[in-house]
């Protein structure tokens, strides 16, 4: 993630009386390391401790830290916790029985404009990191604490009419673009990218963080329920699948494709209670599915009585037909539905309506098409086709961030959001 740059400093500077007369005040002095504690705050990972360890060993050369006094003989460490770290990984190793390490002391953080003295502080933080190398789960976390801070200098300016789009104009700078091109000086889209990361559970943020899983796999796993992401970093850690965008697309349509046919094997319903498709009737004991008639059967007939009660006969075993109930149970609703009346003891105006599918005025054959079913095909016919396209897009949007060429990354992306709205509309 690049440095932060425009409306952060400017603000700051802007509802600060003198930022060098601040700087000035501050001033250095020799503090036991043993008495500088962690910043809570700090969100940021620390590598390379005991590199740092080694390198102190050769020279005691250290920039100063950044601390505030907390009033009781601690003090709060702001910027320096990698120097402090090693340090005391040196004590513990025995190579010093006591150190002091020279530090900033801070005037305590206050309430600048809209910012809050706990907002200032985390400022100051993120400020303090921003030079190092951020892993993966650094720029999340960045994000996700600088929002908040971003959505109060930008109410404030927008009060304030400092977000006008253009002279002259009442349109203002929406809060995604500022936020994204003012405050963290990224592109939309991966700030998008980066936000809709934010979604992942914990495990599968340490699995992306640690690179066992890529950028793009990670930001379709976002989309999946907390349960499926932890399964699927399960899977990985211990080697059943190895990650990669291509096992990860084929577990995705294979969990498409068994949706599909669970939706499909369910009996669709009448507002009435009643099946559109067959009914069921009782064969020696048995299940047997009936399709809907056909034009070789007679659409004539009585319908049978409804009981308030299943009839003797049913709880015997005989081969008749059976009516649902008046009131059905809950544990028994879905076996009592299933048994319907034979269309063939109906008369033509006590048949279900037909299927929106049907054309009204004539009898379906078996070897029809329905309008419906013409439908949903087509519709996958084109979703798979379009997926395919996604593919080709995310394949270019990887070649554009691995030339650094934000830009062109940045205008695939939009075209991938473009095709994914028209997927999820048709799907």
């Amino acid at each position: 993630m690049k440095k932060h740059r425009g409306s952060i400093i400017n603000y700051l500077n802007a509802t600060t009386q003198n930022a060098a007369q601040a700087e000035s005040a501050y001033h250095v002095q020799q503090i036991d390391a043993e008495r500088i504690i962690p910043n809570e705050k700090n969100f940021y990972s620390i590598e390379g401790v005991e590199e740092m360890a080694n390198s102190l060993a050769v020279s005691d050369h250290m920039p100063p830290l950044e601390v505030v006094d907390n009033g009781d003989g601690t003090y709060r460490l702001i910027s320096g916790e990698r120097r402090l770290s090693a340090t005391l990984c040196r004590i513990r190793r025995g190579e010093l029985e006591k150190a002091t390490l020279p530090c900033h002391i801070l005037p305590s953080f206050t309430a600048k404009g809209a910012l809050s003295a706990e907002q200032v502080e985390m400022l100051h933080i993120i400020l303090a990191n921003n030079y190092r190398q951020k892993t993966a789960l650094d720029q999340l976390n960045e994000v996700k604490q600088m929002e908040p801070i971003a959505r109060a200098i930008y109410d404030d300016a927008k009060e304030k009419g400092a977000l006008a789009e253009s002279e002259g104009s009442s349109l203002n700078m929406r809060f995604r673009t500022f936020f994204a091109k003012e405050i963290l000086d990224i592109s939309e889209a991966k700030l998008q990218r980066l936000q809709s990361l934010t979604k992942l559970t914990e495990k599968a943020r340490k699995a992306f963080d640690e690179g066992l899983i890529g950028k793009t796999v990670a930001a379709q796993m976002a989309s999946l329920s907390p349960e499926e992401q932890d399964n699927i970093v399960y899977k990985i850690r211990s080697g059943t699948c190895d990650g990669t965008y291509a096992e990860f697309k084929d577990w995705l349509e294979g969990r498409k494709r068994a949706e599909e046919e669970e939706e499909a094997s369910l009996p669709l319903w009448e507002e009435d209670g009643e099946t559109h498709i067959s009914d069921r009737i009782v064969d020696g004991g048995t299940s047997e599915e009936k399709t809907s008639p056909t034009a070789e059967e007679p659409l004539t007939g009585k319908e049978p009585q409804r009981s308030a009660e299943t009839s003797a006969a049913d709880s015997a075993g005989a081969d008749e037909d059976v009516t649902e109930t008046a009131e059905t149970s809950d544990e028994d609703a879905s076996d009592a539905a299933a048994f319907t009346p034979q269309a063939s003891e109906r008369t033509e105006d006590q048949i279900p309506q037909p299927l929106a599918d049907r054309k009204p005025d004539a009898a379906p054959t078996l070897s029809a098409l329905s309008v419906g079913q013409a439908e949903k095909e087509a519709n996958l016919w084109v979703a798979e086709r379009l997926q395919a396209l996604v593919e080709e897009v995310e394949a270019k949007i990887r070649a554009a961030e691995e030339m650094h060429e934000s830009v062109d990354a940045a205008r695939w992306e939009v075209r991938r959001s473009a095709i994914r709205l028209i997927i999820e509309t048709i799907s």
